[in-house]
């Protein structure tokens, strides 16, 4: 009996290797992001009913240092919006509500004339033209959430009398104030508070114990601004009146592994049912389509069902693929604090948890180099690069440090532009003087027939007009970096930077422009003097905590280093 269980064992060990493997990737990308500061949070990782991954990071209270549990509770922002879906869809079953209906027939005394065409799918589907709170550009930016409760009156008179931005069922376009008016008609419905119809109904008889409308008095990972050397800032925590249906709701990733397996379950509802809250629908149909609290994408041939979450001092990301039962989930309690940045934060939680997909299916990911006590010789002093920028290298209290006297290390890359030694790079540097003194019709030439004809339509003068409103006046632009037929260049204006792409096809033609990041000056402030980590071959420059791509510096010969940023490789002089 014991020769057979040794075997039995010996037999499965080379299984365990294999399925070790992807859950030890995980952790050395993670562990690496938590060493500089960037990951506070839990994150799971599931496939079918087996946990592969699951791990928890960073403090759940700066102030105090107490560590983050796999039960620490975060806010999930916009993944409550599934919540709200699940809880219009459980009223359906019940015949209180047609998704077809009119909402004011269910709005009670917050029904407006404005809204006689909208109907319960139109809000579900984010397709009803109401302007959204908390989301610029839509003429609510005024309206920011506070610690003090909002009666729910006053909150929906934010956007009651407004006219609709587009006419109900015709262009998708995500809003908080649909989810809003969602959590409302719950509340008419089924007369009960929001929060008891959702404990009652949905948390408790679907045993999410740990899940809650509202901040819970224990186990909660308070939420912090700012990445940089573990250094959080408290984010005060807005009442939830002010993100009812829309963000309000708080859990952990224990309960949300196990909310996702109950939705997928015959148990959830009725076939037709989970139909309609899975499946893109027509207004928002197209690579990454909308269906009710849900986020359908096809990302390199995958299939997800997707939605993330951010609310000030948080971040989330949930992504699950239907054919393979694959399934990851972050919760963080870090944000940046300026609002220019609040994307980077978003986009980091994304990527990374697509990343741990990616490894579960035997994908490899170097991630960052973990510090180390020690790297290849690097000596103190001062390095000359490109037009004559000194970089100094020097050793304080045992930790290394760079700095500049004139501007930060980190935006060295983009100060530098790149050499006109092609006809691409000679057509974007054209492009962009063009762009810059406004020049349309300069501009029109670079570009391929569709562009053309959209910059004499006078769309490209338009658009610049919008993307650069409140930037201020324009100081110079630099091209400052080529990858794969795109050219990036930075505009530096009064106010601010604004990076954009230009897309060029086969012929060196443009055929397309798009912005793809700003910063507003308090968030470009950047440190002269920046922290180096020891790292195999050289030093790490932690540039995320700023909202800028990181440094990499390596010996390259006896008194010689290069600077890495991005794709751009610098040699001292």
């Amino acid at each position: 009996m014991l020769t057979r269980i040794i075997l039995c064992l010996t037999g499965l060990m080379p299984l365990l290797a294999v399925l070790a493997q992807p859950a030890q990737e995980m952790s050395k990308l993670l562990h690496a992001y938590e060493a500089y500061g960037r990951l506070s949070g839990t994150v799971w990782v599931q496939e079918g009913d087996s946990v592969l991954f699951a791990e928890a990071y960073g403090c759940a209270d700066f102030g105090t240092q107490a560590p983050n549990q796999l039960s620490s509770v975060f806010s999930i922002g916009s993944l409550s919006k599934q919540f709200t879906a699940a809880a219009i869809l459980h009223l359906v079953h019940q015949e209180k509500i047609d998704l077809q209906s009119p909402i004011n027939a269910y709005l009670g005394p917050y029904a407006s004339e404005r809204w006689r065409k909208v109907t319960v799918h139109h809000l579900l589907s984010h397709t009803s033209g109401i302007p959204s709170l908390l989301q610029s550009g839509q003429g609510l930016d005024d309206v920011f959430p506070e610690e003090e409760a909002i009666e729910r009156s006053a909150l929906i008179g934010y956007f009651q009398d407004l006219k609709l931005m587009s006419k109900p069922g015709k262009r998708y376009r995500y809003n908080n104030s649909g989810y809003v008016l969602l959590a409302a008609i719950v509340e008419q419905v089924s007369g009960q508070p929001y929060g008891q119809f959702m404990q009652e109904q949905l948390f408790r008889p679907y045993g999410l114990n740990n899940t809650s409308h509202g901040a819970p008095d224990d186990q909660l990972a308070r939420p912090h601004y700012g990445y940089a050397h573990k250094q959080g800032r408290p984010v005060p925590i807005y009442h939830e009146s002010w993100l009812i249906g829309a963000g309000s709701i708080y859990s952990t990733v224990q309960d949300l592994a196990r909310w996702n397996k109950m939705i997928h379950s015959e148990a959830f509802l009725t076939p037709e049912l989970r139909h309609a809250y899975f499946s893109p629908h027509e207004a928002t149909a197209g690579r990454n389509a909308y269906a009710y609290g849900w986020e359908v994408l096809q990302i390199d041939g995958h299939s997800y069902l997707h939605h993330d979450g951010t609310i000030m001092g948080y971040t989330c990301d949930l992504l699950y693929e239907p054919q393979t039962e694959l399934l990851s989930i972050m919760l963080t309690n870090q944000t940046f604090e300026d609002l220019s940045l609040i994307g980077k934060s978003e986009q980091f939680v994304r990527v990374t948890n697509l990343s741990l997909l990616e490894v579960a299916r035997g994908a490899s990911n170097p991630g960052l180099p973990l510090p180390q006590t020690e790297t290849k010789a690097l000596e103190e002093g001062t390095y000359h690069f490109a037009n004559g920028y000194p970089l100094q290298l020097a050793q304080q209290a045992g930790e290394w440090h760079i700095q500049s006297d004139s501007i930060s290390p980190l935006t060295f890359a983009y100060e530098v532009p790149i050499a006109l030694n092609t006809e691409l790079r000679q057509r974007a540097d054209r492009a962009i003087q063009s762009l810059t003194q406004k020049r349309f019709r300069k501009f029109a030439r670079e570009c391929d027939g569709t562009m053309k004809t959209l910059t004499y339509l006078g769309v490209i003068r338009l658009g610049m007009k919008s993307i650069m409103k409140g930037m201020g006046e324009w100081q110079r632009s630099v091209f400052y970096e080529e990858n794969d037929r795109v050219a990036y260049f930075r505009m530096f204006c009064k106010n601010g930077t604004v990076d954009f792409s230009i897309h060029f096809n086969e012929e060196d033609k443009i055929q397309g422009i798009f912005d793809i990041d700003r910063a507003s000056n308090s968030a470009s402030s950047l440190p002269l003097q920046l922290k180096a980590w020891p790292v195999k071959g050289g030093l790490f420059v932690d540039g995320f905590a700023f909202g800028q791509q990181d440094l990499f510096i390596a010996v390259k010969g006896e008194g010689q280093l290069t600077l890495r940023q991005g794709s751009r490789l610098f040699e001292s002089e």
